[in-house]
């Protein structure tokens, strides 16, 4: 049996992705992009080349660094 998608017609599900390591780029970006009823709409990672890279790659608008937790060491 076929599954129906979660998603109302006509709309995506939006995704937004902190960290972008070989998982996010080699996996969950790849698949996402494969899949008609999600769209990445942001990305961010603690570099901000890491995640323009990303961003210009996918062709994703919205994206940035994110700073370290306190307490957190370098």
């Amino acid at each position: 049996m076929a599954s129906e998608p979660t998603s109302k017609a006509g709309s995506q599900i939006r995704v937004g992705l902190i960290g972008v390591g070989n998982w996010a780029k080699h996996g969950h970006l790849r698949v996402l992009d494969l899949l008609p009823d999600y769209k990445v709409t942001a990305v961010y990672s603690q570099r901000s080349e890491a995640s323009r890279e990303v961003a210009r790659e996918y062709g994703i608008k919205k994206r940035g660094a994110v700073g370290k937790r306190a307490g957190q060491s370098s």
